[in-house]
């Protein structure tokens, strides 16, 4: 990939379509799970298949702490859904942090990937709920509305380390991501295909590839068009770790008093 894609992306707040994470990893498990299931294997089988899979794709992507934490995440609730326990998404973030702290401390304070990626879950399980009233208005087709208010919760909570390790602020960012993020979960499922047919008929595999390439060309050319608007993007170069700080502890006061509120 070019520095002028990677510049592009960047730019327009896209960046994280590139770090392998928790949608990849959920795209994989819910892939394999529907398939095995299809094939006749019961659940309980299929999750030890499945943890396989997930482990050998850590490895394959090359060990990034985004995609442990995921995986733990995802291995951990099949797990107890398997047992029949109900899992709450904020404990299995607490659990897969605290496996990654105890395998390497310093993944918390240095890996910008693990950080970006724990916030953006962070922002997916507390403000997700919160939001989602708002957008009522959207379509629930094609995954408009939960598009949107995923990224949006993603985006309010990854800001003040993107600002602070980047020195840069997307404006665009929420409508890239409705245009892009759906372009995402395509790719994968064509890729799967491509590959699967591979091993059957390579020139049918070539004929979904180009689909597939296609489908890439659209992406980066979205991405391309949207990073030419002159205030796509804004330099802030004076964040410090005590604003990072501050905004985290306004994040985490929104959460605690519209939850409540919500509550009462």
């Amino acid at each position: 990939m070019s520095e002028g894609i990677k510049n592009d992306f960047k730019r327009i707040g896209i960046s994280h379509i590139i770090v392998v994470s928790g949608m990849h990893v959920s795209i994989i498990s819910l892939l394999c799970l529907n398939s095995l299931i299809s094939a006749g294997i019961n659940r309980k089988k299929s999750f030890i298949i499945i943890c396989f899979i997930i482990v050998g794709f850590v490895f394959l992507s090359g060990l990034g702490a985004s995609t442990i934490r995921a995986a733990i995440m995802a291995i951990i609730l099949m797990f107890s859904q398997n047992i029949g326990k109900i899992m709450r998404n904020s404990l299995l973030l607490s659990y897969s942090t605290f496996i990654i702290a105890f395998i390497n401390p310093y993944t918390i304070f240095y890996d910008v990937g693990f950080q970006l990626s724990f916030f953006a879950t962070y922002g997916l399980i507390y403000i997700t709920p919160l939001i989602e009233k708002y957008f009522e208005f959207l379509p629930e087709s094609l995954e408009i509305r939960s598009s949107l208010t995923s990224s949006i919760s993603a985006i309010i909570t990854t800001t003040p380390i993107l600002i602070y390790q980047f020195k840069q602020l997307s404006i665009v960012s929420p409508i890239s991501n409705l245009l892009i993020l759906p372009l995402i979960s395509i790719n994968m499922l064509v890729s799967f295909f491509a590959i699967v047919f591979s091993y059957i008929n390579l020139d049918f595999a070539k004929i979904i590839g180009f689909f597939n390439y296609a489908n890439l060309q659209l992406m980066i050319k979205t991405a391309n068009e949207l990073s030419k608007i002159t205030f796509a993007s804004v330099s802030i170069n004076n964040f410090s770790l005590f604003f990072v700080l501050f905004s985290y502890i306004l994040i985490v006061y929104f959460i605690f008093k519209k939850s409540k509120k919500q509550y009462d």
